[in-house]
């Protein structure tokens, strides 16, 4: 049987390896959140992007048929 001394250093090591284990879970979790951040700035500035890109076309065929543009 084990003696307490030996039972209180397995808590101990399970103890630091739990913490390791959130310090890496944390550490992904912050990782993906970026990258889910960055994805989506990028997907927006690209929207704004081709939603310029349209509006300028439009207005240039509008002015092209004739039509008055404001």
């Amino acid at each position: 049987m084990a003696t307490i001394e030996e039972l209180e250093e397995r808590i101990k090591k399970l103890e630091d390896r739990i913490l390791i284990q959130d310090k890496t879970i944390r550490r992904t979790l912050d990782f993906v959140q970026r990258a889910i951040d960055a994805q989506f700035n990028q997907w927006k500035e690209d929207q704004e992007r081709f939603k310029k890109n349209s509006i300028e076309r439009m207005n240039r065929i509008m002015k092209e048929l004739g039509y008055k543009i404001e």
